[in-house]
């Protein structure tokens, strides 16, 4: 599957491998107003995640950042993609850490995963500089050298105890009150199956959708 923006186009964040996939796939809440909710107006789409529970890169990007914002803590993807809610903390279980850890006698923030084939992956993020390059032991005793350049397909998201993934456009402005987002089903051998364009819903004046 794929998602667009403008004529960008990125793969399902579900899924590694270039199966069929349908682009609705896992969904639970689209882009737009809302009529009961404590925000009316949605700005990204959110996929169940109670039954999978990691998701990955849906394109590379030189850097991954981190923001810390409550419940709606997100890394996000160069300045294109916010993956929200995501979780922090050591995991070793869960082949995840998203956490501070000394570098170079400088506290430093991390997202150490295990991701396709058990390949372990340390990303600098945020302007931890410093420790690119370097040599990280992570949680499960690997030597890994850190990086920044996240790949299409590396494992990036964990979900918190909210068990979704809220994704949304970077560079969306921030008032989306009258704009489409487009879902395209897309085979990975054939890029021209359909195009399915959601609209959104009509609103009354007070901002909130009529139907």
């Amino acid at each position: 599957v794929l998602l667009s923006f403008g004529q960008e186009k990125v793969r399902h964040p579900f899924y590694r491998s270039d199966d069929n996939i349908d682009g609705l796939m896992h969904l639970i809440s689209d882009f737009g107003p809302r009529r009961l909710s404590i925000s009316k107006f949605h700005k990204g789409i959110d996929y169940q995640m109670t039954t999978i529970r990691k998701a990955y890169a849906i394109q590379c990007c030189p850097n991954l950042s981190y923001t810390a914002d409550g419940g709606n803590s997100y890394v996000e993807i160069g300045d294109n993609w916010l993956y929200m809610h995501i979780l922090t903390g050591s995991h070793k279980s869960l082949k995840w850490a998203l956490d501070i850890k000394e570098v170079d006698k400088e506290n430093t923030l991390l997202l150490e995963t295990l991701g396709h084939d058990d390949n372990a992956k340390v990303f600098v993020l945020n302007n931890f500089d410093h420790a690119v390059g370097k040599s990280i032991k992570t949680i499960w005793g690997d030597e890994v050298t850190a990086i920044r350049k996240v790949e299409k397909g590396d494992l990036i998201f964990r979900p918190n105890s909210q068990n979704h993934l809220h994704i949304q456009n970077g560079r969306f402005p921030k008032c989306m009150d009258n704009s489409p987002l487009n879902y395209i089903p897309y085979k990975f051998d054939d890029g021209n199956v359909m195009d399915l364009e959601l609209l959104l819903k009509y609103k009354d004046k007070n901002g909130i959708a009529t139907n």
